[in-house]
C-alpha cells in the first residue's frame, strides 16, 4: 500500500511504501534462463523477503520507497523513452554499490523495462541535505542555543559526521569508476 508522494524529479516520482504483500514465490515472473545477458527488470531482486513485509513501518514511519516514472512522463513517448533509461541506469548502478551512506535498493519490478509499471524499491530517505541544513541553521540561531556550548559542539559534530559520510560514499563511488575527475 502505498502512502504520500516523497517527491519529484525529472521522469519519476518516489512514493513511501505503507505496507507490503509479497507474492509467494511460486507465483513471480522467473527471469529467462535463455537470456545471455543479465536484466535485472526480468527478475525480482528482493532482500530478505520476510523482513520487508514485517519491517515496513519502523517508528511510526515508512521504511521504504517506490519509485517509478510519472503519469505526466507516460503521455510525452519522448520523455518515458528517456525516463526509462535514467531508471534502468539508476537500477544497475544501485544493483552494484553496497556503502553504509548510500541509499540501497531492495526491489525492482518483475518484467520488461518499458512496462508501465515498472519501478525501483529503495529504503527511504528521511532527509535531504537541503533540509538538514535548514533544520541546522534554524537551531543555531535560537538565542537559547546560542548561549548553550553544548548544543552548539553538537550542531557542529552533526555536521562534520555528515560531511564525513558524504565523503565516505563519494569515495567508495569514485573508486568504483562512476564519478570521475576531470584532469586537464
Amino acid at each position: 500500500m502505498l502512502g504520500r508522494v516523497l517527491g519529484r524529479g525529472g521522469f519519476c516520482v518516489v512514493t513511501e511504501i505503507k505496507a507490503v504483500s509479497l507474492l509467494a514465490e511460486n507465483e513471480t515472473k522467473q527471469a529467462n534462463p535463455n537470456d545471455d545477458a543479465k536484466d535485472y527488470s526480468n527478475e525480482i531482486i528482493l532482500q530478505d523477503r520476510s523482513f520487508i513485509e514485517a519491517k515496513c513501518i519502523r517508528n511510526g514511519d515508512a521504511r521504504y520507497c517506490i519509485k517509478k516514472i510519472s503519469a505526466e512522463t507516460q503521455k510525452d513517448k519522448e520523455r518515458y523513452f528517456k525516463g526509462v533509461i535514467d531508471l534502468a541506469i539508476e537500477l544497475k548502478i544501485l544493483a552494484v554499490l553496497k556503502h553504509p551512506n548510500i541509499i540501497k535498493m531492495r526491489a525492482v519490478a518483475a518484467g520488461q523495462s518499458f512496462q508501465k509499471d515498472n519501478f525501483i524499491m529503495l529504503d527511504r530517505l528521511y532527509d535531504t541535505l537541503q533540509q538538514r541544513l535548514k533544520k541546522w541553521t534554524k537551531s543555531a540561531e535560537k538565542p537559547w542555543n546560542k548561549l548553550m556550548k553544548k548544543i552548539k559542539q553538537k550542531l557542529f559534530t552533526d555536521r562534520l559526521m555528515i560531511a564525513y559520510d558524504l565523503s565516505s560514499a563519494f569515495k567508495y563511488i569514485h573508486s568504483h569508476k562512476y564519478v570521475r575527475s576531470f584532469e586537464t
